[in-house]
């Protein structure tokens, strides 16, 4: 299973980038990456975008193997306790962690089934959503501006805007969403 550090890891050093390199590159502590790199933290969506910035790479390129990591913590029962927690015309969000609403980013999957539909309401003011694509391809309209994801793409949005996320596909599609700060 690749983890986000060791990616990070495996990245830096195909580039060979210090870790001290790395450090003043992008202005993050060199402890700190060393924590990400070794697993001991995972870091934050701004960081990994920091990161990539510095390393000349996108986020797509960082999190390309993070389907395998999201399906085996969709194993570990101890991060899957909410599950369901949102319908919306065959949608349902599965939160990644515990007391999600109670940290600083939620993460969680989006499930949309075949042909079906997610509406986002508008959340306040300065909430930002990040999206990759796992599995099939979906159209998300925010507020009349039409982007289409595929498997391996990702889209960084204004989640203040009210949108609106139809699979395109005959297939569920699967989406790992970063919604900062939290809400439902």
């Amino acid at each position: 299973m690749m983890r986000i550090g060791n990616r990070l890891r495996d990245i830096r050093k195909s580039k060979h980038i210090t870790l001290v390199e790395l450090a003043k590159k992008s202005g993050i502590d060199q402890a700190t990456l060393s924590r990400i790199e070794t697993g001991k933290m995972t870091g934050t969506l701004q960081s990994h975008m920091t990161l990539c910035g510095a390393l000349g790479i996108t986020l797509s390129d960082l999190y390309k193997d993070i389907s395998n990591t999201v399906q085996a913590i969709e194993h570990q029962s101890a991060f899957v306790r909410e599950i369901d927690v949102a319908k919306n015309e065959h949608a349902s969000i599965k939160p990644l962690t515990k007391n999600s609403l109670q940290k600083t980013m939620m993460a969680y999957l989006l499930f949309i089934e075949p042909q079906g539909k997610y509406r986002e309401k508008k959340k306040s003011a300065h909430t930002e959503k990040f999206m990759y694509m796992l599995e099939g391809a979906v159209e998300m309209d925010v507020e009349g501006e039409k982007y289409t994801l595929k498997k391996g793409e990702s889209l960084y949005c204004n989640a203040s805007l009210s949108h609106e996320i139809k699979n395109l596909k005959n297939a569920t599609a699967k989406c790992l969403c970063v919604l900062s700060p939290p809400a439902l």
